[in-house]
């Protein structure tokens, strides 16, 4: 009885505080026309200058207003000292004349940060920066300054945001940052990442969420005297991150426009030395890779990657196109253990033509540090004479169940990826020709090797998947209409359906409970091959 009149008085004083700091929080203005020696608590009486800003402490509920249109020069620092609460936040925006709350960056309030960051939130908690746009003095003058720079911080939620013109990145979240939130940014025309997180293993990052953003290019850092010793170029790249989201989110044209001395290139949305992180619904596509300095031409520019010391995580329902690099790259930059992939899962996907300068639909490197490497249920298709998958020094445990491998013209369904990688239940076919399987000219050849078979039973099948194609994937640009792409679905008839693996019952490996276009899965007694669960009945 007294421990629970005690849980209700704490609830109780809880509320009574949030209630508090809400009745005293006050609004802050910064207004082009203002005055620093004015107090900011008014529009007429609005402060002029970032730098006063940053003469404040600043409390719960507080806001910090800027106003629509105008640009304010300087880099703006939140620290310890400027504190919010989850449920109560410190917010950093812009004030409007008119309704501007579905504005996004355009018509927002300027922050210029030159060469330096344009927001550094350094061991805050509880910031919500909303409807602002936050410019640089560009990719190649700014210095390794980020749009808003997230160190150390805790109940951080991004939101309505366009960033632009820094060295480093648009955003960018390390030092051991906890619970931040990343929604409908747009990040462009910056040199190593658009989205970030944990830059040069600045601290071990916890429950990172990035929605609905746009990262489009961001072509790299070109200037050689610029060089941060990385490559540059990407989109969205997550690194020291444990229990992450990334979703529904585009990265395209990326890349193209970079120097690097050992020629790595960057990726459209990728993960390294992550654990326990998702990307779902996401679209990667027109990524560059390489321009040619001094006669080499540079490599990457792929659609996804999972990098060096990723563990446990997935890369699921998203869709990679017309990509310079592979639609999906596995690769650990080194053998050491702090460099091995480990349980990672890519299922339900699709590389669409990607590979169009280098790689293949599937790449894999430096395969002795990757184990126990999923992938299923996912298809690689290629017109461009490129192979289905391709691998160098395939010595980690790789497995491949229940996708479908098509392609028309030259290229091979396999490349380099035996002796330790294990195919079962798939699918491929060869528009053009009779196709190639790591060197075996024929599909019995292949499986005279060992491959799909189980328990000597033979599975896989070398027909065609009869895919419906309509010609229009590559216009599909928006994630959150990633379920209406109608394309390589199953058609009637499908040699396809109900001839998988049904992965659950007979491995223990998870299924997922729908496929690419949101059907339950299985629809029947047994998986279909490929992204697609058809509801007829074929076994």
């Amino acid at each position: 009885m007294k421990q629970g009149l005690l849980q209700l008085l704490t609830a109780i004083l809880l509320i009574f505080l949030v209630f508090q700091g809400q009745l005293s929080a006050t609004e802050f203005y910064v207004s082009s026309t203002g005055n620093d020696n004015n107090d900011g608590k008014t529009k007429a009486t609005a402060w002029a200058t970032i730098s006063r800003v940053n003469m404040t402490n600043f409390a719960p509920g507080d806001q910090i207003l800027f106003e629509a249109g105008k640009t304010f020069h300087g880099n703006l620092l939140l620290d310890e000292k400027d504190a919010g609460l989850a449920t109560n936040p410190l917010i950093l925006g812009t004030y409007f004349s008119f309704d501007g709350t579905d504005l996004g960056g355009k018509g927002c309030a300027i922050i210029h940060g030159g060469d330096g960051n344009g927001i550094k939130i350094a061991g805050s908690t509880g910031i919500n920066v909303r409807q602002l746009m936050i410019s640089g003095s560009g990719r190649n003058i700014n210095y390794r300054g980020s749009g808003i720079l997230v160190d150390a911080g805790k109940d951080i939620f991004i939101d309505k945001v366009e960033t632009e013109g820094f060295q480093m990145a648009g955003i960018m979240i390390y030092g051991g940052s906890e619970r931040v939130k990343v929604t409908n940014v747009y990040s462009h025309d910056n040199g190593y990442t658009g989205i970030g997180a944990g830059y040069r293993a600045k601290g071990l990052n916890r429950d990172i969420y990035v929605g609905y953003c746009r990262t489009i290019h961001n072509p790299g850092i070109s200037e050689p005297s610029k060089y941060i010793d990385d490559q540059s170029g990407s989109g969205i790249n997550l690194g020291n991150v444990e229990g992450g989201l990334v979703e529904y989110c585009e990265s395209a044209d990326n890349g193209g426009d970079f120097y690097h001395e050992g020629g790595n290139g960057p990726v459209g949305i990728w993960l390294y030395n992550c654990k326990d992180v998702i990307i779902q619904f996401c679209i990667s596509h027109d990524n560059k890779s390489q321009r040619m300095i001094d006669g080499h031409l540079y490599a990457d520019g792929g659609g996804f990657d999972f990098d060096s010391g990723t563990k446990d995580c997935f890369i699921q329902y998203c869709y990679s196109y017309h990509n310079a690099g592979p639609g999906y790259l596995l690769c650990a930059w080194d053998t050491v253990e702090s460099h091995v992939l480990e349980n990672n899962t890519l299922r339900y996907s699709i590389s669409d033509n990607d590979a169009q300068k280098s790689g293949a639909g599937i790449w894999i490197w430096h395969s002795m540090a990757q184990r126990n490497m999923q992938i299923y249920n996912n298809i690689f298709y290629n017109s461009s004479g490129r192979s289905c998958i391709k691998a160098i020094d395939i010595k980690g445990t790789f497995f491949f169940r229940n996708n479908i491998f098509v392609l028309r013209g030259t290229g091979s369904f396999v490349e380099g990826m035996e002796p330790n990688a294990v195919f079962q239940g798939n699918c491929y076919w060869n528009y053009n020709n009779a196709g190639n399987w790591d060197g075996a000219t024929n599909f019995e050849s292949w499986r005279a090797r060992g491959q799909e078979t189980i328990d000597g039973k033979p599975v896989g099948i070398n027909q065609d998947p009869l895919l419906f194609f309509n010609n229009n994937t590559e216009n599909l640009t928006d994630p959150t209409k990633i379920l209406e792409l109608n394309e390589f679905m199953l058609l009637s008839g499908s040699p396809c359906i109900d001839a998988g693996i049904n992965l659950s019952k007979s491995l223990d490996i998870s299924n997922g409970d729908h496929d690419f276009f949101g059907n339950k899965s299985p629809q029947n007694k047994s998986t279909d091959i490929g992204i697609h669960e058809n509801s007829d009945q074929h076994r």
